[in-house]
């Protein structure tokens, strides 16, 4: 830029920066950033909170650190987005401990933390499965900043996740008492986690207790109760559920065929696990690897040999690359029924 008709100002550096960090080029935004300087341009807020944020994202904490402390020094004024920046990059490397000194830093210099600061620090202590301290900064957070509804979805995704449902349904219902009301991320969090935990009629009472017009129902939604139902053997449940879905905006995708495919064969009903193909099929909806691995299992298992062959082979033809499970399963059906001479095509 130096060579060209035109001097670039703060806002062409700050873009540039920007720019590089997002796509990777970490050593690009770095010679931006000190290419500045050394024009006589000063860097503001935005450009060291950028350049912080690329350095963090690139895992390079001691420089982000060190352009962090630069910029604090001597400053009365906090830079909110840079701290908070700065609280999500110790959050991502695990660093608790320095994440939440940052916090207290700014209570130092008179400023309340905000409250997105406060969801980083929880989504910190949230992947390393420290609970208890999570509630206690929530005590602490209600305090100086209130909660908003990610507040919420990180703890009761944290709870859930720890099996502490009757916590994460209290949480929830502190929510709805502070006038907050769960979205369709809160609804999938609980649904999944009772589904898991075999609370099939609780899930299904959120679901029903939906308003629409507030919260509709999402493919993951569906997908987590559908697949929740047919697991645990309630597959006229879950094919019901289906046909709403089919009713609804959603369009069940190949995540949804792949679960009522495998629990209507593992529930001995592998008449209609084949419709399910055949009318997925007629839908539009194309099957990925994933799915045509679990049809092949399911076909092997229930002795339809010919079938087996023809779905391998539709693998290849849709252009997908077989993987391990593939193989596995074609070898061990093949080795199963007698024909293990076939098998030593594959292991060439």
């Amino acid at each position: 830029m130096k060579n060209n008709s035109f001097n670039a100002d703060l806002v062409l550096y700050n873009v540039c920066i920007d720019c590089f960090g997002k796509v990777g080029k970490v050593d690009m935004a770095w010679k931006f950033f000190h290419d500045m300087k050394s024009q006589g341009l000063v860097p503001d807020d935005v450009t060291y909170t950028s350049m912080i944020g690329v350095l963090c994202k690139a895992e390079r904490l001691d420089e982000a650190v060190e352009l962090f402390e630069e910029l604090d020094l001597n400053r009365s004024v906090p830079c909110v987005y840079a701290y908070n920046t700065m609280i999500m990059g110790y959050g991502s490397v695990g660093k608790f401990d320095e994440a939440y000194s940052l916090l207290e830093r700014q209570k130092r210099k008179g400023y309340i933390p905000s409250v997105i600061a406060y969801n980083c620090i929880l989504t910190c202590l949230g992947r390393k499965g420290k609970v208890e301290e999570a509630l206690r900064i929530f005590e602490e957070m209600k305090i100086d900043a209130a909660p908003n509804l990610p507040t919420y979805n990180i703890l009761i995704d944290m709870l859930c996740k720890a099996g502490e449902l009757e916590a994460a349904l209290k949480v929830q219902d502190y929510m709805k008492e502070t006038g907050l009301f769960p979205n369709i991320m809160t609804v999938n969090i609980m649904i999944d986690r009772l589904c898991k935990a075999q609370r099939l009629d609780e899930a299904c009472s959120i679901f029903l207790g939906l308003d629409h017009k507030v919260c509709t129902p999402d493919t993951v939604t569906f997908c987590s109760l559908i697949d929740g139902l047919g697991r645990h053997g309630r597959v006229n449940n879950a094919y019901m559920l289906y046909e709403k879905m089919l009713d609804s905006d959603q369009t069940p995708n190949a995540v949804v065929y792949t679960s009522l495919i495998r629990n209507f064969f593992k529930c001995g009903r592998k008449e209609d696990g084949h419709k399910i193909y055949k009318g997925m099929m007629h839908r539009g909806c194309s099957p990925d690897l994933m799915l045509l691995n679990t049809y092949m299992d399911c076909v092997f298992k229930v002795g339809e040999i010919e079938k087996r062959r023809s779905l391998f082979e539709e693998i290849k033809a849709r252009g997908l690359t077989p993987d391990v499970w593939s193989y596995s399963i074609l070898i061990h059906g093949l080795v199963k029924a007698g024909f293990s001479k076939e098998t030593s095509c594959f292991m060439r």
